[in-house]
């Protein structure tokens, strides 16, 4: 028997044409269709998954499509008030830009957006998640600054890696006194990062 909390798809390979049609019962709360080889867009209507709290759909090709302009991260998703963990990544081919309405997530503690072919300037709403504990950005074509919010008390681990980032590293990430991951490499960043900064 199936729950109507919990869908999850093994990696047997299945394949969902454009546009990516879901029916999902509003009490599910967990949708794990990750490496599933899904292409497509995202759809909206995950956004009315207001129980959700995992969604895992990572490892698929997801990509815009130029002539409809459909795809990218769903600014619906913002609406998921109850999601604690949420993966995208991995030659997922998203793109698009970051979602500021992602920052309304406020339970989240898990964001992995890496290789997800995103663009653009990091939101500075992203700051709003202080209950995020992994936060996953790298091999992306991220532009900007680093927002200062970001660094939080309960951040553990930060890969923003292989960017296009610049300015200054911001001297709030004395205030993530939990990090003990931090990968900044392959960017144009500026600054030092003082030890006592990481431990204040």
């Amino acid at each position: 028997m199936v729950r109507e909390d919990s869908l999850a798809f093994s990696k047997k390979n299945t394949y969902i044409a454009s546009p990516c049609n879901l029916h999902i019962s509003p009490a599910c709360e967990v949708l794990n269709m990750a490496s599933n080889n899904i292409r497509g867009s995202l759809p909206t209507e995950l956004g009315m998954a207001s129980k959700l709290e995992e969604l895992m759909m990572n490892d698929n090709d997801f990509r815009i499509d130029l002539k409809s302009k459909r795809g990218g991260i769903p600014t619906e998703l913002g609406e998921l008030k109850e999601l604690r963990r949420l993966d995208l990544s991995y030659y997922s081919n998203i793109a698009g830009q970051i979602p500021s309405t992602l920052g309304n997530l406020s339970k989240l503690e898990y964001l992995n957006l890496n290789y997800a072919g995103l663009t653009g300037q990091i939101p500075e709403e992203l700051g709003n998640l202080k209950s995020v504990e992994e936060l996953w950005l790298e091999r992306n074509d991220l532009t900007g600054v680093i927002p200062a919010g970001i660094f939080h008390e309960k951040l553990e681990l930060f890969l923003l890696g292989v960017n296009k980032l610049t300015g200054t590293i911001p001297t709030e990430i004395g205030n993530a006194f939990r990090l003990k991951e931090l990968l900044l490499g392959e960017n144009k960043l500026e600054g030092e990062i003082q030890v006592q900064e990481m431990h204040n």
